[in-house]
């Protein structure tokens, strides 16, 4: 009711305002049209007046007119009165003359007053309107205003929330750096602790040492003796000797690799897609790992697939494989965090190497059978003891490693290969990355020559780099109209002579390059899959791929 009454009110003061503004302008005009009015109304009446005594003196000329054409002579008082009006309406003539001079004055001042006022109320609608207009803008424009007013309140109430949100985040910052604090000096005690500890192993493992070298030197005494007194004995026997090859266990030579054209044998290797393959050192096994989490391996050497082991142990897929030099030890990496070590000659799991945060992508065997190096998405490198079965050492590359190649005989050097776009390499000696490449992609795959002198990567920006370890630079860049690296995890190999790369392409394709010219030489087409890894034969003279449609290829012209 109060708020009823209130609005009236404010219309009511509203319009009284607007009546005394716009009524100021046009006061004066109003005063002397009311004015004007006020005196032709008065000259109406006195013309009134004039008329009718206009009408009187018309007929009392009109009777003295009769009376002069009645018969008799008219007297001379007759003719004075006569010649007396004449000059009475003369003058009551000339002045009701004036008089309608005056009206007509009057009426025409009237209209000209009259049109003004009509253009005065135009001009006042105008402004009626154009106040209207105004009034509903001001509506609108105070709406709006309420609005922001929410607005702001609702943004004030946002910040002040925010605020007790900062406050709280700076308080558990203030206490997780606290307990941050706690943890580095426990850290610190036990490095101290654990050197300490390390340097006790280190004297108990001379003091074995020493033991042991002293039990050596006795055996080696005894066995010296064993053998002066069966050469002695065999003096005094004729015996045939036999030979043996001492060259049984070195890798076999290979002086020229060979370009198959076509394949000749097919077979499904595992449930799930193939993610590795590798030849053993002398090229009697052939190893593949999948996402069906184990290793298979097969004897292709006599044109067929022949199964020769099963080795199980992974949680989730295999992603990489290697063989020690003895092809005695098999080493699996695998997506569930760990890297494992079977023996072939009873095919047992010896070894689970846990330490990773993130899928293990890489293994390879360091100089010894004993040595082991990995890389994983956990951006890390990590170096281990089988003997101990612990992690030696761990190399932070910032980066998530897709593949390792070791470049020297004494295994002091590892080069990595990385999602970062960078090839990396490493001084195990120092735990220092000496020298970092960049290239124009992911790096998804290393392969090293024969030689140790050139690197070849696998790009993701769909091409093939090799580089001259001796000068660390580029010299070489394979592509193919067409071709296209199809997943992080593809393998590229160089051919056993160092004078062919391959590789396999995401349409299915596997591709042979010339290294020294660059050239495609051969483009085998029988996968409908992309191909994920490409092995090469110690010998030459066959090549493997898989897809990820569980299928193995051998390609080769038996």
């Amino acid at each position: 009711m109060y708020g009823g009454n209130s609005w009236r009110q404010q219309i009511y003061t509203s319009l009284r305002t607007r009546n005394k503004v716009e009524c100021e302008n046009i006061r004066d005009l109003i005063s002397s049209y009311n004015r004007l009015f006020d005196y032709g109304e008065s000259l109406r009446l006195e013309t009134k007046q004039l008329n009718v005594q206009n009408e009187k003196l018309k007929e009392e000329l009109i009777l003295s007119h009769n009376n002069r054409s009645s018969p008799g002579v008219p007297s001379s008082s007759t003719l004075l009165n006569g010649s007396t009006c004449s000059v009475n309406i003369q003058h009551y003539e000339q002045k009701i003359y004036k008089l309608q001079e005056e009206v007509t004055e009057l009426h025409r001042r009237r209209s000209e007053n009259s049109q003004q006022l009509v253009e005065l109320n135009q001009c006042l609608q105008e402004r009626d309107r154009v106040l209207v207009s105004l009034r509903n803008k001001l509506a609108e424009k105070e709406t709006e205003l309420l609005l922001l007013k929410e607005n702001v309140t609702a943004l004030e109430a946002k910040i002040q929330e925010t605020e007790e949100h900062n406050q709280l985040l700076r308080d558990e910052y203030q206490a997780l750096n606290l307990t941050c604090n706690s943890y580095e000096e426990k850290n610190k005690k036990l490095i101290e602790e654990n050197q300490e500890l390390i340097q006790r192993w280190m004297v108990l493992k001379e003091k074995d040492a020493e033991r042991m070298n002293e039990e050596n030197e006795a055996a080696v005494k005894k066995r010296q003796e064993i053998v002066e007194k069966n050469l002695k004995e065999a003096c005094l026997e004729s015996k045939l000797v036999i030979e043996e090859d001492k060259f049984a266990t070195l890798s076999p030579i290979c002086f020229s690799s060979c370009l198959p054209s076509k394949p000749f044998l097919s077979f499904d290797a595992h449930e799930e897609e193939v993610n590795a393959l590798v030849f053993s050192d002398q090229g009697r096994l052939l190893a593949s790992g999948g996402s069906d989490r184990r290793i298979k391996l097969w004897d292709i050497n006599h044109g067929t697939a022949d199964q020769k082991a099963i080795l199980s142990g992974s949680n989730l897929a295999v992603t990489a494989i290697d063989f020690d030099s003895d092809e005695s030890i098999i080493l699996g990496a695998s997506n569930d965090f760990a890297c494992r070590v079977w023996t072939l000659c009873d095919l047992r799991l010896r070894h689970t190497l846990t330490g990773h945060s993130g899928k293990v992508m890489a293994c390879k065997f360091l100089a010894e059978p004993s040595r082991v190096v990995t890389g994983s998405h956990d951006r890390t490198l990590k170096i281990w003891d089988l003997r101990s079965r612990a992690c030696m050492k761990t190399l932070f590359p910032g980066s998530s490693c897709n593949d390792i190649v070791v470049s020297d005989s004494q295994c002091s050097s590892v080069i990595s290969g990385h999602f970062d776009k960078t090839v990396k390499f490493w001084d195990l000696r120092t735990e220092d990355k000496t020298y970092q490449l960049p290239l124009q992609g992911r790096v998804t795959s290393l392969s090293l020559s024969w030689n140790g002198c050139y690197l070849l990567c696998s790009v993701r920006d769909d091409s093939l780099r090799i580089i001259d370890l001796r000068q660390n630079k580029i010299i070489q860049t394979l592509t193919q109209e067409g071709f296209h690296i199809g997943s992080d995890q593809s393998r590229a190999v160089f051919s056993p002579d160092g004078a062919y790369a391959a590789s396999g392409c995401g349409s299915g394709s596997l591709i042979i390059w010339n290294v020294d010219t660059g050239q495609v030489e051969k483009t085998l087409r029988e996968h409908t899959t992309c191909v994920l890894a490409v092995a090469w034969h110690p010998k030459g003279k066959i090549i493997t791929t898989c897809d990820r449609s569980k299928k193995i290829i051998v390609w080769g012209d038996f």
